[in-house]
């Protein structure tokens, strides 16, 4: 099969990482898989530094109509079959090129927990006719989502993977520790994400201060980049945590990251599935998470983390502390974890994703 990946961003999120994850595994199992991205991004960069196919674009809105021209001409010369949109953006763009000409079969992906618009541009893309199959990366985002089709038979789940080959990982002693001498001989509790709304850094903010003030020996970090730096910057010195709380910015090292912490504290209020999550339990990390969206699909009877209510800090600090307290538990988690990962490997994701390929081809 020849396919064709639409990556519409300009920075690298967890998106990115399964557009990423699923181009190499096509191409490992022999098929043709091609990313069309936007010019200079964090994708573009990726593909030529692993010398993996690529072709960029300028991506200047999703209505660029350039970009949707070159799009359908790339299709028709090369014979794509199936053009995956991952993106709202992309879905536009292959929309347009398929109204200038574009015959390849369309899938999409839907990672976000908020239902389909409902207004009449939405309905008409996400109900159109070339729309064969839409992935959702969880069972929930495929109950959201079905509330605004006409033919909800076209959803599909098919979960995010996560490189398992992490699990074989020879752990570090808290590596940061050089890097940042505020957690020598410290308790590390942490969030990997990117800096939004949604991710929700004031509950896990309100949480590293219920725990200070019952735990001394404790440091929080929170990893990552994003649009609400300033405003989590601002919380954190109005909440006068700026002792206990260190940002890193956005890392590449993630081993060294989840081998510093001793939890994952995910604060999320929204969420497609939660793959930092799964990140986390392939570095063997307990995870306590709130139940946003997808998170309780990865995270069901304790295999590999705690869940709590969205925004319920006491649950978020009582379980943080069960973790601590509890070292035969924090084991459990953390063997429990493994087999949970295993089950979200990236080459169960790209065979299940190649399974709906082959169904919209039929």
């Amino acid at each position: 099969m020849k396919i064709l990946h639409l990556s519409s961003e300009k920075t690298w999120r967890g998106g990115e990482q399964q557009i990423y994850y699923l181009h190499e595994q096509l191409l490992l199992a022999g098929h043709s898989s091609v990313v069309f991205c936007r010019r200079g991004s964090a994708m573009s960069q990726r593909l030529i530094e692993k010398n993996l196919p690529l072709k960029e674009a300028s991506f200047s809105s999703a209505y660029d109509i350039g970009s949707a021209w070159e799009l359908k001409t790339y299709c028709k010369q090369h014979n794509i079959d199936v053009v995956h949109a991952h993106t709202s953006k992309g879905h536009t763009l292959v929309m347009i090129s398929h109204a200038l000409g574009n015959k390849s079969q369309i899938v999409l992906s839907r990672r976000v927990d908020v239902p389909i618009k409902d207004n009449w541009w939405s309905k008409y893309k996400y109900n159109h006719q070339s729309i064969k199959k839409i992935i959702c990366v969880s069972d929930k985002i495929k109950e959201i989502t079905a509330t605004g089709l006409a033919s909800p038979d076209k959803l599909t789940t098919i979960h995010s993977g996560v490189n398992i080959a992490r699990l074989s990982h020879e752990k570090k002693h808290k590596p940061l520790q050089k890097e940042f001498p505020e957690l020598q001989d410290k308790v590390i509790i942490g969030n990997v994400s990117a800096l939004s709304d949604h991710k929700d850094f004031g509950t896990f903010i309100a949480v590293a201060k219920k725990l200070i003030s019952i735990r001394q020996n404790l440091h929080f970090l929170i990893v990552g980049e994003g649009e609400f730096q300033e405003a989590i910057v601002a919380e954190i010195k109005a909440q006068h945590m700026g002792d206990h709380i260190t940002m890193t910015g956005f890392r590449n090292d993630l081993e060294n990251v989840f081998d510093t912490l001793d939890v994952f504290l995910f604060t999320s209020k929204t969420e497609g599935l939660g793959t930092t999550v799964l990140d986390a339990l392939t570095f063997k990390v307990p995870v306590v998470a709130t139940a946003a969206g997808g998170v309780p699909e990865i995270i069901k009877r304790h295999n590999g983390g705690l869940l709590c209510p969205v925004k319920d800090v006491q649950c978020l600090t009582d379980s943080t502390l069960r973790i601590l307290d509890e070292p035969t538990l924090a084991r459990q988690l953390q063997l429990a974890g493994e087999e949970t990962a295993k089950f979200f490997s990236k080459e169960n994701t790209a065979i299940a994703t190649l399974k709906v390929y082959a169904e919209v081809m039929s």
